[in-house]
């Protein structure tokens, strides 16, 4: 109901995350309700990136309602075992309560997982970096629509870091993500 949506971004660069089918596994092995409940404050289960009472782009329609339920991950299994670290902030205790859950559920499905506590002025420059497995963090648009929550992982408006002084200035997603499909719904 405040247009923010805490969320675990996976480096897609990273050799263990880099299967879609093991992102879905992971993320399909932690019950929103669960996350909620630990986050308490009257927090409510995420069906999807996009939370509850958001419009849909351009209507008065409730993008959730329209959308439905996308957090689908039924058969998705780990591709690739190994070791990855998820990345939190320290200064919330709910969030290392959370990453403690999603370390238990990880490693139960033969993905070692390590956690590390930040402290909050950091997480901008890790994301900056590209230096993370795993990190815990705030989606927060700016806008009641359903865009600028999507908008950034096309490729045209990602909001990553860009260097002005190249003349590349279309960057991937911070986590690697690029995906040509949606690239052209936003350009759409």
């Amino acid at each position: 109901s405040d247009l923010t949506t805490y969320t675990y971004y996976f480096n897609t660069e990273n050799e263990v995350l880099s299967s879609a089918e093991t992102r879905k596994a992971l993320s399909g092995a932690l019950d929103r309700n669960e996350i909620a409940k630990i986050r308490g404050n009257g927090a409510q289960a995420a069906t999807g990136l996009v939370p509850t009472g958001v419009k849909n782009s351009g209507t008065k329609d409730d993008f959730r309602a329209k959308a439905g339920n996308v957090l689908s991950y039924n058969g998705a299994k780990v591709a690739k075992k190994g070791s990855i670290t998820l990345i939190y902030n320290e200064e919330r205790s709910y969030e290392k309560e959370i990453a403690e859950y999603a370390k238990k559920q990880w490693d139960a499905l033969g993905v070692k997982t390590a956690i590390k506590g930040v402290a909050s002025e950091e997480i901008d420059d890790i994301i900056k970096s590209g230096e993370f497995d795993v990190i815990g963090a705030d989606i927060v648009s700016l806008t009641d629509d359903a865009f600028g929550f999507v908008v950034p992982f096309a490729l045209k408006s990602s909001g990553t870091f860009v260097d002005v002084t190249t003349e590349v200035y279309n960057n991937p997603h911070f986590t690697g993500y690029e995906n040509e499909a949606v690239n052209e719904i936003i350009e759409t």
